[in-house]
């Protein structure tokens, strides 16, 4: 079986806030009270797939404007 672990965070210019956290076991996780603002975004993927391997990948974003 495979399950996923999505962390989101904002980055400010000193800190960095978890702002939604999510467990699933599909590929596709969706925040439905999460309202973005403007700014600095990173996530945090970890999970294990269906034949036992564990793996993590983390990426980021910008929201300019809404």
């Amino acid at each position: 079986m495979q399950n996923y672990h999505l962390r989101l965070s904002r980055i400010n210019a000193d800190s960095q806030q978890v702002i939604a956290e999510i467990d699933v076991d599909q590929s596709q996780a969706r925040f439905p009270q999460l309202q973005p603002a403007p700014g600095r975004y990173q996530w945090l993927l970890t999970g294990q797939e269906a034949d036992g391997n564990h793996f993590r990948a983390s990426g980021g974003f910008v929201v300019n404007r809404l």
